[in-house]
């Protein structure tokens, strides 16, 4: 684990190198389809670390794998951005936004474009100077949004994969809030008033 921690810098210099490289996928648009499988278990990865190192905080692998979380995001963003503009690009360009069967709630492209819509806030304020300049509290709040994009994200995979998915995906989504659940207790246990 302390290996992780003295090369950081490094290993952080690799992530977003790779987020860049990810890029590449214009010349080869059909990997977008894998990338949203990328996206999503970065995400989880990123969303259930925090919980895990609350409830085991003498664990060394949760620490280390919290300092790159930023640069993990990063990578998330950018394969769900390719996996959304390339699915587009393939069906029918971006007038498939205009189909009013797109904004129906059972219909997995809507909950898809609001899970994605809500990565932006996410990624523009995922750095220091949007730390500084929003205050503490609100940059809390907007890096909240990665609940929604993490909720509806699920229930996009659900609607898309019926049956085993959308079990899956239930699971996860009941497995996380109540990781979550004990995280919290924990930490009121370990901080008493």
């Amino acid at each position: 684990m302390f290996m992780l921690i003295k090369y950081s810098k490094y290993i952080k210099y690799a992530i977003l190198s790779l987020s860049i490289f990810s890029l590449f996928v214009i010349f080869e648009p059909r990997s977008y389809k894998e990338f949203w499988e990328y996206s999503w278990i970065l995400l989880l990865i990123i969303l259930f670390i925090r919980p895990f190192r609350d409830i085991f905080p003498k664990c060394r692998l949760f620490t280390s794998i919290m300092i790159f979380r930023r640069e993990l995001w990063i990578l998330a963003w950018i394969f769900a951005i390719m996996h959304g503009i390339w699915y587009f690009l393939e069906k029918e360009g971006f007038s498939l936004l205009l189909d009013q069967n797109t904004w129906s709630l059972s219909w997995y492209l809507w909950w898809g474009m609001i899970a994605w819509i809500v990565t932006f806030p996410l990624l523009f304020t995922s750095n220091n100077f949007a730390l500084k300049n929003l205050w503490f509290k609100n940059w809390k709040i907007i890096q909240r949004f990665a609940y929604l994009m993490f909720l509806f994200t699920a229930i996009h995979i659900a609607l898309i994969h019926d049956g085993e998915k959308a079990i899956a995906m239930s699971i996860i989504v009941i497995t996380y809030i109540i990781i979550y659940i004990l995280a919290l207790i924990s930490k009121k246990i370990k901080t008493p008033n």
